[in-house]
């Protein structure tokens, strides 16, 4: 079972002079037989005719604090859905 937590929300002036919305989620994945459970993110991005796109990475890490601290980042420096899986494996792999 997955459970989503907003974390933050941000509104985005775009290049093209338009305002996205962006979701950040700390997602929660456990399962009866699996403990700890382990985190994960999903952004939600919703344009102004409310097309939405989502992004997720289940799975992180089994730290909460560790996973939040990601999610913050994401969130401070506007990353998008379009971008969230680069820019992961940049902060993940470096």
């Amino acid at each position: 079972m997955i459970s989503y937590t907003l974390k933050h929300s941000k509104k985005i002036l775009t290049e093209a002079k338009s305002y996205i919305t962006v979701d950040y989620y700390l997602t929660e994945e456990f399962t009866v037989s699996e403990r700890p459970c382990s985190y994960g993110i999903r952004l939600d991005t919703k344009t102004a005719d409310d097309i939405v796109e989502c992004c997720k990475r289940n799975s992180i890490s089994r730290s909460k604090v560790k996973t939040s601290d990601i999610l913050r980042k994401l969130a401070k420096y506007n990353v998008t859905s379009a971008s969230l899986e680069g820019i992961l494996d940049d902060m993940l792999f470096k």
